[in-house]
């Protein structure tokens, strides 16, 4: 484990848990829920588990768990609600999932959201509308997006930084006019 500071400047103990491409599964961590909301965990990733929207509910009542990466996993939009209730959630890489732009309004309102990574495909104007919406938001990852999705998060005004991730040759002229 490490230090992270809070929001406050406060150096707090932390925990960081990868279980990257490991057979993890809604049941296994259901058991084990218990044990982890005993550990002050800051990070937390599931990329490439078998986890599915059941658990989500276990993985939300870890109250301290500021970073959550669910890329490629089973998670849908129905997981959007719980995760918007996680009161310390940072940031959340929703990439190569089953969220849809649907899902990500859920995370409107979420009042401790900075940065956020989805597909290019979620990536509409509705989205942006929620985007935009979202108090502390100031980072944006988009993976695997095509010109037209580009051009969306230059009406996030607030946005400072922007991560592009499986650019082509396509987006190269867009991405050089970026305004951000």
């Amino acid at each position: 484990h490490g230090l992270y500071q809070t929001a406050r400047g406060k150096e707090r103990k932390a925990v960081t848990i990868s279980f990257f491409d490991i057979d993890v599964t809604d049941e296994w961590l259901s058991r084990i829920a218990a044990a982890m909301s005993e550990l002050p965990i800051h990070s937390l990733g599931f990329r490439r588990t078998r986890i599915t929207d059941h658990a989500i509910a276990d993985i939300a009542e870890l109250k301290s768990v500021a970073m959550l990466d669910l890329a490629e996993t089973s998670i849908t939009d129905l997981s959007m609600p719980t995760i918007r209730r996680m009161p310390n959630l940072q940031m959340v890489d929703l990439t190569i999932t089953d969220v849809i732009q649907s899902g990500v309004s859920h995370l409107a309102d979420h009042s401790m959201l900075r940065y956020l990574h989805v597909d290019g495909d979620v990536l509409t104007r509705e989205t942006v509308t929620h985007l935009v919406a979202m108090p502390r938001l100031s980072s944006l990852g988009i993976t695997a997006f095509n010109g037209d999705q580009l051009g969306r998060p230059a009406e996030v005004k607030k946005l400072r930084a922007l991560s592009l991730t499986a650019v082509t040759d396509e987006a190269l002229p867009i991405i050089f006019q970026l305004k951000i």
